[in-house]
């Protein structure tokens, strides 16, 4: 489960014109951790992340599932936490 990086760095070009600070702005992210997500191998997306990109596509009728992968080799755990807090976290 995760960001799959090659569709939201798609995204933020096409959305964002690359602008770091308005990304943030309009997902309440620091423009850092959207620059780490975005140029570094190793950084991940986390749920707060992960919550605040779907609400954002929610809110402007994108689909959410391009940008975010849930694979079969995701532990159920996982996969559970992460629907149990967008769950406690959307409305």
């Amino acid at each position: 489960m995760g960001l799959n990086k090659d569709e939201f760095t798609k995204f933020f070009q096409s959305e964002f014109n690359g602008n770091y600070n308005e990304c943030g702005r309009a997902l309440g992210i620091s423009p850092g951790q959207i620059h780490r997500v975005v140029n570094r191998n190793g950084s991940k997306a986390g749920l707060v992340f992960l919550n605040r990109l779907i609400n954002y596509c929610q809110d402007k009728c994108l689909d959410y599932t391009l940008l975010i992968s849930l694979d079969e080799t995701s532990s159920c755990y996982l996969r559970r936490r992460f629907y149990e807090f967008i769950k406690s976290h959307t409305s």
